[in-house]
């Protein structure tokens, strides 16, 4: 298990980072906002008990952006990883990052909702996917010292975000029927696991 005395992760001190929190912090819901902080944080405690080695900066990138497709401002008629895939991309390009890094942000933020993400061979791609199966459904909270999932918990706070992304998730599956979401919910019983996840909310 991953000891509490580990530090919550921060962001990486990049004027990029920074920017993307400045970002997704202007356009998107403080629930939704919590939720891609959280990711981050998740992903980087299992990635420390999974012994992977990711670049913390395209880690962290690719966590606070994976969401952009269901904000108002990123929102379109393509898959919502799809519009925020592309959003992010821009948003890079935009500020000098290489294409070798807009690629591999552009692929975290595609993948992170298909389950065979976590055998990617890349540590960033398999440490947003876990942040995100970790905050959406308490999937290896149990590989995470209870008082560090509590912190984390306490600095970037739920706010109802079992609520918030069943009706986003419901919302993208009815006005996309042909998208990842929608094909997903015909696997698994996505609506379900969100609202049994182990979170007070």
């Amino acid at each position: 298990m991953v000891s509490s005395d580990v530090l919550i992760p921060g962001a990486p001190d990049s004027a990029l980072a920074k920017a993307a929190t400045e970002l997704v912090m202007s356009c998107s819901p403080r629930t939704l906002a919590n939720h891609v902080l959280r990711t981050y944080q998740f992903g980087m405690a299992l990635a420390e008990h999974d012994r992977l080695n990711p670049d913390r900066e395209l880690a962290y990138l690719g966590a606070v952006l994976h969401d952009l497709g269901y904000t108002e401002r990123f929102a379109g008629p393509r898959s919502f990883e799809v519009e925020g895939a592309d959003a992010a991309a821009t948003f890079l390009r935009e500020r000098g990052a290489s294409e070798e890094d807009v690629a591999l942000v552009r692929d975290i933020i595609l993948l992170h909702l298909i389950p065979e993400a976590v055998n990617d061979p890349r540590p960033e791609v398999v440490l947003v996917k876990i942040g995100v199966s970790a905050d959406n459904f308490g999937r290896r909270l149990d590989d995470i010292d209870s008082k560090l999932v509590a912190a984390i918990l306490a600095g970037a706070p739920r706010l109802g975000f079992k609520d918030f992304i069943v009706r986003a998730h419901n919302e993208e599956v009815r006005r996309k029927p042909d998208g990842t979401a929608a094909m997903l919910s015909r696997q698994y019983d996505i609506t379900k696991r969100f609202a049994t996840a182990p979170f007070d909310s």
